[in-house]
């Protein structure tokens, strides 16, 4: 039997000058995931699709300022994590928590996507990564969308990343949003 690997994947990467790459302190040196923690990464970690490791291990890595829950039902009840648990990790971190789920029950997306711009612009000036806590079941793809173009047309040159990579779905949206070519 396979075993079956979760991967990162780098949705949009913002192009950096030339001149910048070659001054870059990490030249010729294979880079982590998250080697500097860049302020401007946003990840899209999709529950249940990674197991309890992954998610720890995102979290650690990334070292988010703040952990936006977009699922109408949040739950951190999977392998050995708990509510509790999980809750200790950001507060160990350094982590805000807002649980943003209630706001997408409004049909259109773009609205919910400017609410949650507008509650995190407060917190961004922390200069850590973003991740967004999302699950197929409970939250339309047209958010996700909304969210990339969001990102997409700030000046600030945002990676985003998908947890775990769900291949040809979110290409397609990252796609319609200019993000792949």
């Amino acid at each position: 039997m396979e075993k079956t690997t979760h991967g990162f994947k780098v949705i949009s990467q913002t192009h950096k000058s030339e001149a910048s790459e070659r001054n870059s302190p990490n030249e010729g040196v294979q880079q982590s995931l998250f080697p500097l923690r860049s302020s401007r990464s946003a990840i899209f970690v999709s529950l249940p699709d990674v197991d309890h490791t992954e998610f720890v291990s995102v979290l650690k890595n990334s070292g988010p300022a703040i952990i936006v829950e977009l699922r109408k039902i949040p739950r951190f009840d999977f392998g050995p994590l708990n509510r509790n648990s999980i809750f200790n990790l950001f507060h160990e971190q350094g982590d805000i928590y807002l649980d943003l789920g209630s706001q997408s029950e409004e049909s259109d997306q773009h609205a919910v996507a400017s609410r949650i711009e507008q509650k995190l612009q407060a917190h961004m000036k922390q200069d850590r990564p973003l991740v967004f806590l999302t699950s197929p079941a409970q939250n339309p793809p047209s958010l996700a969308q909304a969210l990339f173009e969001w990102l997409q047309k700030s000046s600030d040159g945002w990676e985003i990343y998908e947890v775990p990579h769900h291949g040809s779905a979110m290409r397609s949206i990252a796609r319609g949003t200019g993000l792949l070519s």
